[in-house]
């Protein structure tokens, strides 16, 4: 099999193990600009964004990669493409994991959270981010919150150096009753982490446990200890990817795609077309 695969570090143990003689299968790296490879059979991915912009055509397999939010460090892998639904990449292995008691605070502090700059769901959940920002804080602090901002690290990077960083997450989310977010991974590691959240973007992997700002229910949403240990189970450590016990259970599955769409209905002028040809039969 030809693996066409995006250049990224988290990847390196699983192009190094592709490559390597116990490996059956070849590895083509995709340029800079993420062109893809017509001769390969498989299309890897870092992030979402990467896929779409990468025209993929409609029908060919491929994976999208992003970082593990447990069992880290690790890289977690969907084997479709779509990071809300969790039916489309059932985990492929089970683990023992500790899951993180719920947060029962009263606070009615709420926590915005930034995006990384030209983020994919900066361009599809909302079309201007600074806007989306500005009425977000209206609907918290008529709802009774206290707003807090955080922007995200990579808005910062050339920032100039008398401006303040943020502090660590755990910190800003000290006596926060609520994190807001559009599909930034800082979301997902808030809920991990036990906190309501509120998330705008419907490819959010939180989405479904998204909480109305107006009534946040304190108690621990349904089935977050299985949705833990779903991303437990896609999650593959360095030494895994490595090693080749990934490579192993990806490959198997990676081919399980979508029923193919159902043919057209016949217009009305084919219909009597065909019922003319059937009479003069």
């Amino acid at each position: 099999m030809i693996i066409a695969m995006q250049t990224h570090g988290r990847l390196a143990h699983l192009a190094n193990f592709i490559t390597s003689e116990e490996c059956k299968d070849q590895l083509l790296l995709l340029d800079e600009d993420n062109k893809i490879r017509p001769s390969a059979d498989l299309h890897i991915f870092w992030g979402y964004r990467a896929y779409m912009d990468s025209g993929l055509p409609d029908g060919k397999p491929f994976l999208i990669a992003d970082k593990g939010f447990v069992r880290r460090p690790s890289v977690m892998f969907a084997l479709t493409g779509d990071w809300g639904g969790m039916a489309n990449w059932p985990p492929l292995e089970p683990r023992n994991i500790e899951i993180p008691e719920w947060v029962y605070s009263m606070e009615r502090k709420a926590l915005i959270l930034g995006q990384e700059p030209k983020d994919f769901s900066t361009r599809q959940a909302v079309k201007n981010f600074n806007k989306w920002k500005f009425d977000m804080t209206q609907q918290l602090v008529k709802a009774g919150w206290e707003v807090r901002y955080r922007d995200h690290p990579r808005n910062l990077i050339y920032a100039p150096a008398s401006v303040e960083r943020p502090p660590l997450l755990s910190e800003d989310l000290l006596d926060i009753g609520l994190v807001v977010g559009l599909n930034t991974g800082a979301l997902v590691e808030c809920f991990l982490e036990g906190y309501p959240v509120h998330a705008v973007d419907p490819h959010s992997l939180v989405h479904r446990f998204s909480v109305d700002l107006a009534e946040v229910d304190q108690g621990e949403p349904e089935g977050r200890e299985a949705f833990f240990r779903d991303l437990a189970g896609l999650s593959w450590t360095y030494e895994e990817l490595a090693d080749g016990r990934a490579w192993e259970a990806l490959r198997e599955h990676v081919f399980v795609m979508p029923e193919a769409p159902q043919a057209k209905t016949q217009t009305r002028t084919a219909r009597k077309a065909s019922r003319r040809k059937a009479a003069n039969a």
